[in-house]
Parts: C-alpha cells; structure tokens; sequence
C-alpha cells in the first residue's frame, strides 16, 4: 500500500519477529504513514498489540505523539477509542495524563465514551479520571453527551450511576443537554436511560435552551423518540422560539415520518407561529415539495399571509421552488388579484431571478406583462434585480421594454437595469428597443443619471455609445456627471 511502510504493515499482519528484525535493523519508527498520517506507536497502540507496543517503548518512542492529521489523536486516545484496556492502563501507569488531549479537543474518556468502549471508560473512570470533564472545544461535550451521540445506552447509565450531571449543556448556541441529543440522534433506548435517571423529558420553552425534546426531534425526524414522547403526554402543539410549533420544524426541515406522525396525531396543520408563518409556508420556503404535499393533503390552506402578507405560492416562487409550485397547484389556483401589494407570484419568480419558475407560469397562463399596485412588470423586476437571463425570456415572451412603474416615479425597465449594474442587461434592453433617454416623472433622471449614481462606468459609456444625452439636466440641474461629482 501506497505510503505504508515496512514497520506499519508489520502491525497490519500482526507479525511481531519481523516488526523487531525491522527495528533492529534501523527501521525509522517515527515516519508518519500516508494511510492513517500515523507513526507505528499509533499503529500498534490502535491495533493493542502490546508486545509490540511495548517494543517501541524500549526504543523510546514518543508516547504522546500526536497524528499528522485533523484528529491529532495520541497513542492512549486510539487505544482508547478501539477498546484496549492493557495499552491504556500501561499507559496512565507510565506518565501520561487521563486528562490529555487531541486536536479536536478530546481525552481519552471522551473517545472511549463515543465509540462506545465500556471496558476502557470503567478503568478510566476507576483511575479517577473526572466523569464530567468538557471536550476542549466549542462544542464542549461530557462523556456523557457522546455516549448519546454514539448511541451507546448501557454507557449512559454507566455515567449516571458514576455521578454525570444529566443536565449539562453543551458550548454550543442550542445549549443541547443529553437528553436533546438523545431526541435529535434518535436514541430511544438513551433517552430511556436518562428519563429513568430523572431527566426530565416535560422540559419545554422554559428551559434555557427553549427547546422541548418533541421539537427537537421534529427537527432531525426522530421518529421512535417522538411518538414514544407523545405518548406520555407531550403536547402536540407546544410553542418552541417563534411561536414554532413541532409541526412547524418537522415541515421546515423536511422530516417526512415525524410529520406524518404529528399528523396522524391531530397536530394543528393551520398553527401560525409570530410571523404568521404556517407548517406549509415553511415547508414551501425550504422548498420540501414533498412535506408540502403532506400538509395540503391534510388541509393546509395554501392561501394563509404571513406577517408579510405573502403566501405559500409566493414564497415557493420568491425561493425557486418550482416542485412546491406543482404541488400547490394541485386543485388550488392563484390568488386573483394578487397579495396585498398587487403581487403575482411571476413577479417574485422574475425579482429573484427564477428562470424555470418564470417560464412555468407563464406556460400556465399568468401574463408577461401583468402589473402589482405599484405598476411593476415582472421585466421591471427582473431588471432591478440584473437578472439577465429572465429579461431575456420575458422579452421573447412579449414582454414591453419600455414598460413604466407608475408609482414609482415612472421609473423604467432600463433604468432599472442601469441601476442594478448589468451591463450585459442594459445591452440587450437597448437592442430590443428600449429608450436610452427616458425620463423620470418626478427628478427627470435619464438611465445615464442613475448607471452614474451608482458609479457603474461600464454601463455609462454603454449608453452614451447608444445615444444617451450627456448633457441632460434633470430637476435640480445636475448632468449625469453632475449626480457622480455629488455623490463623491
């Protein structure tokens, strides 16, 4: 194998006379394998040949070498992780310390505890090492939170029989405690463990970290872990931070099971959160077609406003969620008229540049031209938001260039374009016949004003090669070379 050398593949096979004839013969025991980024006391410490591993120490190996990668595991944190007791015992008698670390941040029993190795946590924890040290890290992690995390039952109880603190929060913002990762890992059989060793699985947002176990499960579609909940009498729609119920964040994270789950137990499919957001708009807004189409098939109403006054056909067009578009159209209809602004769903498609979503609902009848209450065009959208390619389709779809946004100071699709700072826009607008000199209603600014406001050059000498007048003034007097002097 590619970077291995003799002595590493001698503790590969477990051939220990040719691993001493190599020693004895010079071979260099502190290169680092390309495999592993290991030195054979790495090699032999994880494998828990301690003859070998003993070999080495006669030749003086370093015994707290760290590995040449991410990990920086020593010698003690691999045999600690694969289970060998011996090594790690042999170890702590000769010096080094229970309480060291690798790159990550971890000691010996907070290895031990992740993988699992019950043999080596009990020496450990015998040796005094301290059962509610922290990782040394952001995550600050307890032995007792990775024994969740590897999903290792018959350790946590180890733990709390050893005096783990069942309460104590991780480093991280979520502030998860171990029964949090026991609901967001699935871990039934832990959570079991730790309910039966008082861990309250009522907690809700009162806690610190205001997250109830059922939403936490609702959020990594933890099935078994929320019905067993639910079960016990959690309450189906309790409120988490935002007025998020857990149908909201099973929706909004796409855990199909733990939605249909909440379903089937009557969670509230038209539940609001503050925003007003439902278990839907949040599903469309993570564009979850599939969980979207779960929620209608209950009754969500695709038509509810969020504080925002959009709705799930909005907010699957704004986000490009064309699949959500499908299956909200699937017996409902656009809103006529629009939200409360005048708003068509293409209107948001073509302000975020959505070219697939644009060219569907127009397939399905919405009009190329249709206006919101402002008098904004989809094409004026597009424009503002310098999205090139969606200009291009709805000015091959009819699209009037030279459209106007009448409330807006009769600003056009080429001044937009000139403000947004896409040159190739502004070309394409000018070659299919938009006016190079129009004027706004109200400051009688051309496009060459508002490219020279923002500072884009490249467009400024774009217009004026396709006849923009340098010299006109608008309301106050002031050239487009003018309006860039005052801006600095």
């Amino acid at each position: 194998m590619d970077g291995i050398t003799p002595l590493h593949s001698a503790v590969l096979v477990k051939d220990v006379d040719i691993f001493k004839i190599l020693l004895e013969n010079g071979a260099d025991f502190t290169a680092f394998c390309n495999f592993r980024n290991q030195t054979v006391i790495h090699s032999a410490a994880a494998a828990g040949n301690l003859e070998m591993f003993l070999t080495m120490v006669r030749y003086n190996a370093d015994m707290s070498v760290q590995t040449n990668n991410e990990k920086g595991d020593r010698p003690i944190h691999l045999a600690a992780s694969m289970g060998h007791v011996s090594i790690v015992e042999w170890l702590i008698e000769n010096g080094i310390s229970m309480e060291i670390t690798n790159k990550e941040g971890h000691t010996p029993l907070h290895r031990a505890a992740f993988r699992g190795k019950i043999r080596v946590v009990k020496l450990l924890l015998k040796k005094g090492a301290d059962v509610n040290i922290r990782t040394k890290n952001k995550e600050r992690n307890t032995a007792l939170h990775l024994s969740v995390i590897g999903g290792h039952a018959q350790l946590v109880k180890l733990f709390l029989q050893m005096g783990a603190e069942i309460d104590a929060e991780d480093g991280t913002d979520n502030m998860y405690t171990a029964m949090h990762y026991a609901a967001q890992r699935n871990g039934l059989l832990c959570l079991i463990e730790l309910q039966r060793s008082g861990g309250n699985i009522y907690m809700n947002v009162d806690s610190k970290n205001g997250e109830a176990l059922i939403i936490t499960a609702a959020k990594y579609d933890s099935v078994d872990v929320a019905e067993w909940l639910l079960d016990r009498g959690i309450h189906l729609d309790i409120r988490g931070k935002g007025g998020r119920t857990p149908l909201h964040y099973a929706a909004c994270n796409d855990s199909p099971m733990v939605t249909i789950l909440l379903l089937d137990r009557g969670a509230d499919v038209h539940s609001q959160d503050d925003e007003l957001r439902t278990p839907l708009f949040c599903a469309v807004l993570k564009r979850h077609a599939e969980t979207a189409g779960l929620l209608l098939y209950e009754g969500a109403d695709a038509y509810t406003e969020n504080i925002d006054h959009l709705n799930a056909f909005d907010c699957a067009a704004m986000v490009g969620g064309l699949r959500c578009l499908k299956v909200l159209l699937i017996g409902n209809t656009v809103k006529s008229g629009g939200n409360k602004y005048g708003d068509f769903p293409i209107h948001f498609a073509a302000a975020y540049g959505h070219l697939d979503v644009v060219d569907w609902l127009i397939d399905r009848g919405s009009a190329v031209d249709i206006r919101n209450n402002m008098g904004s065009t989809p094409l004026i959208n597009a424009s503002w938001g310098g999205h090139c390619n969606v200009a291009r389709m709805l000015l091959d779809r009819g699209a009037d260039v030279n459209a106007t946004v009448e409330k807006a100071d009769n600003r056009s699709v080429i001044h937009s374009a000139s403000f947004s700072g896409n040159a190739q826009l502004v070309e394409l607008l000018l070659e299919k016949g938009a006016t190079v000199n129009a004027r706004t209603s109200t400051n009688n600014r051309t496009p060459l004003h508002w490219a020279a406001q923002e500072g884009h050059l490249d467009i400024v000498r774009l217009l004026i090669k396709h006849g923009a007048d340098a010299t006109a003034q608008d309301i106050y007097g002031l050239t487009a070379e003018g309006v860039a002097f005052s801006k600095g």
